[in-house]
């Protein structure tokens, strides 16, 4: 079917240009768009901005330092379980 939009979709997009005397900045992010016939889901975060001074643009990435926590959290229980589970075979 032609013009129909995909189920999911991963997008980069830059909002709007904010400007304080001679720099400009621009916020960039990333969104992941999910649908179904009967709705979608839309997920956002902030990726980078974009800051531009004396005719040069640089862009400056946005680290989620939670999420890093948060993940290496979920990793080191998933590896203490399979510890746990290697020992309780051992026993056997």
């Amino acid at each position: 079917m032609a013009g129909q939009k995909p189920i999911m979709d991963w997008q980069k997009r830059r909002g709007e240009t904010i400007a304080v005397g001679e720099i400009r900045v621009t916020p960039e992010s990333r969104a992941l768009t999910v649908r179904w016939p009967q709705g979608g889901l839309v997920w956002n975060q902030p990726a980078a901005i974009w800051v531009q001074r004396d005719g040069e643009q640089k862009r400056v990435p946005i680290i989620n330092i939670t999420r890093a926590i948060v993940w290496s959290l979920y990793a080191g229980v998933a590896l203490v379980g399979i510890a746990c589970m290697l020992r309780a075979l051992q026993k056997r």
